[in-house]
C-alpha cells in the first residue's frame, strides 16, 4: 500500500508484487495561506486523511488488511514541527497549535535563504549554488529569528515523508532522500549498508547562526546514525496505534520515507524502454542505461531529474546529490516553482474567466482543437498549426520565482501579447492556457543550455504518461525522445 501526501490532496494506492494497480483514490486536505507567501498544513489533519483515505480504499477493494504486506510513504517537501511528547506547534505566531506544518511553496524565509546564500558556504555547491526559501535551513532559521517560542519549545524538525514514517512506526529514521535534497546533509549511502554513511556540516549550522541544532548530535534535526538508504525498512514496521489508526496488521513494513517527485523519478527512470528500441546488449551496468535517460515531473510544481555515476555541478541547478535518489549515483534536477499550480492559477485569475463560463481543461482542449482546424495550414502539421495559436502570445510561469536556472524566489510570472478584448470567451482563455503549458513544458531546457549540454548527448527523454496529450505535445524532445 502506497500514500502519496501532495500540497492540498492525498493519494492511496493498493499493488501487488507485481506492481499492478489494484484501486486508488484522493482524499483533499486544507492548505492554510494565513498571510501571502505563507502556506501552512496541520500534522494531524493529513494523518486522519491518510487513515480515512486507506480505510475507504480497503474497504472498496475488498482486501483482508492481513493481505497488506508493505507500506510506503511519499510526500512534498515540507517542515513538521513537533514539541514535547510530539505534540504540534504553531508554524507562525497568529496560527494555532494545530497548523505546525511549513510547506514546500512557504516563502516566508527568503531574507533568512538570502542571508545563507552570502556567506557561500561550500555545502552550497550541492544546492547549485544557492538555497532555495522552500528547503529547511531558511524556515528554521527563521522560526529562530521571527517565532522563537516555538523553535525553543521544538523537539523534532521532520521532513513530512519522515514525520509519516515516525507516525507509523514511532520510529525517527530520517531518509536520505530528504535529509541530502532539502536540509544539506551529505550523504554517501550504498546500497550495501542500512544506515546511510555520511554527516552534517557543524560549519554551516555555525555559520548561518543555527548551531543550538547540534545538540545532541543533530537529535532535532536527525543524527547521522538514524539516516537510512531508500529501499529499506524501517524498525519493527508499523506501530500497534498506528496499525489500529490505519486498520493494518501490526508489524507491517515500513519503507523509508521519499519525496514525491523523487519517487517519480524512480518511477519513470526505471521504467522498461519500449518493445523493439534498439539496446544496447553488451551494457554491464544498469547504471549507463540511467544515465541515458531524464524525468520531467510535473505536478503542483515541475523538474528535470537526471542521474549520472560522476558528480556534476551546475549553476543554479539542485545537486549533485548522492544516493538521493538511485544507490551510487548523483542526482541533479532543475525545475520550475509553479507548474500545474501556474496554469490552474492563470486560467483562474483571468478576468473574464466567469463571463467565458466555468471551463473544464478538458473544454479548453476542445477549444483549442477547433481553433487549430479553423486555422489550418494544409502544408503543415497539425500539431505545428496548434503551436502557432501562440506565436504572438507568450507567459512567464514563474509566479513563485525562478528555481533554475536563475534560482532567483523574487522574479515573477507575466503575460505579453494580450489583445483588446481579452478573457470575454473560452477562446482567449484557451490561448492563455496554453501557452502558459508551453512555458512551462521548455522551462526547463530553454532556460538550462548549460545543464542540457552536459547532459544532452546521453537523453532519452522520457515523460510522463500521467500528463494529457497536449502536454506531452509541446512538452520539448530530444533527437531520440
Amino acid at each position: 500500500l502506497s500514500i502519496d501526501v501532495g500540497t492540498q490532496s492525498i493519494r492511496v494506492g493498493v499493488l501487488d508484487i507485481r506492481g499492478q494497480v489494484l484501486g486508488k483514490l484522493s482524499k483533499p486536505f486544507t492548505l492554510f495561506n494565513p498571510k501571502p507567501k505563507y502556506y501552512q498544513q496541520s500534522s494531524n489533519e493529513i494523518w486522519k486523511v491518510c487513515c480515512d483515505g486507506t480505510k475507504e480504499l480497503i474497504t472498496r477493494l475488498k482486501i483482508d488488511p492481513n493481505q497488506i504486506i508493505s507500506l510506503s510513504f511519499s510526500s512534498t517537501c515540507s517542515l513538521v514541527i513537533l514539541g514535547e511528547n510530539d505534540t504540534p506547534l504553531p508554524a507562525s505566531p497568529d496560527s494555532p497549535s494545530d497548523q505546525n506544518i511549513i510547506v514546500w511553496l512557504d516563502h516566508r524565509g527568503l531574507k533568512q535563504s538570502e542571508y545563507i546564500n552570502s556567506t557561500n558556504h561550500r555545502a552550497l555547491s550541492f544546492l547549485g549554488g544557492k538555497i532555495s526559501p522552500g528547503m529547511a535551513p531558511p524556515k528554521l532559521l527563521w522560526l529562530k529569528q521571527h517565532h522563537p517560542s516555538t523553535f525553543n519549545n521544538a523537539r523534532k524538525f521532520m521532513d513530512l515523508s519522515d514525520w509519516l514514517v515516525y507516525k507509523s512506526t514511532s520510529t525517527p529514521h530520517r531518509s536520505v532522500c530528504s535529509t541530502t535534497c532539502k536540509w544539506t546533509f551529505q550523504s554517501t549511502a550504498t546500497p550495501q549498508t542500512l544506515h546511510t554513511q555520511g554527516q552534517w556540516d557543524d560549519s554551516f549550522w555555525d555559520q548561518i547562526g543555527l548551531s543550538e541544532l547540534k545538540t545532541n548530535n543533530y537529535s532535532l534535526i536527525g543524527e547521522s546514525s538514524h539516516v537510512y538508504g531508500l529501499g529499506h525498512s524501517v524498525g519493527s514496521g508499523l506501530s500497534e496505534i498506528s496499525a489500529r489508526e490505519l486498520n493494518l496488521r501490526p508489524h507491517t513494513k515500513v519503507a523509508v520515507g521519499i519525496i514525491d517527485a523523487h519517487a517519480g523519478g524512480i518511477g519513470l527512470l526505471g521504467t522498461q524502454l519500449p518493445v523493439g528500441e534498439e539496446k544496447n546488449e553488451n551494457k554491464s551496468d544498469f547504471r549507463e542505461e540511467l544515465e541515458q535517460r531524464a524525468a520531467f515531473i510535473f505536478g503542483t510544481s515541475g523538474c528535470l531529474m537526471i542521474v549520472s555515476k560522476q558528480s556534476v555541478n551546475v549553476n543554479g541547478v539542485w545537486g549533485p546529490y548522492y544516493s538521493a535518489m538511485i544507490p551510487e549515483m548523483y542526482l541533479t534536477e532543475g525545475g520550475i516553482s509553479t507548474a500545474g499550480v501556474a496554469i490552474e492559477s492563470m486560467v483562474k485569475s483571468l478576468s473574464g474567466f466567469g463571463q467565458a463560463g466555468a471551463a473544464s481543461f478538458e473544454e479548453l482542449n476542445v477549444v483549442l482543437e477547433e481553433l487549430a482546424r479553423s486555422r489550418a495550414n494544409a502544408d503543415e502539421d497539425f500539431n505545428v498549426n496548434k503551436c502557432r495559436l501562440t506565436e504572438q502570445l507568450h507567459v512567464v510561469a514563474d509566479l513563485q520565482g525562478n528555481r533554475s536556472p536563475l534560482a532567483d524566489p523574487e522574479i515573477r510570472g507575466g503575460i505579453i501579447g494580450l489583445e483588446l478584448g481579452f478573457g470575454r470567451n473560452k477562446q482567449s482563455v484557451a490561448l492563455v492556457y496554453y501557452a502558459t503549458l508551453q512555458a512551462i513544458g521548455f522551462a526547463n531546457p530553454a532556460k538550462n543550455p548549460t545543464l542540457f549540454a552536459t547532459f544532452l548527448p546521453l537523453f532519452s527523454r522520457l515523460r510522463s504518461r500521467s500528463l494529457s496529450q497536449l502536454s506531452r505535445q509541446i512538452t520539448p524532445r530530444t533527437k531520440n525522445g
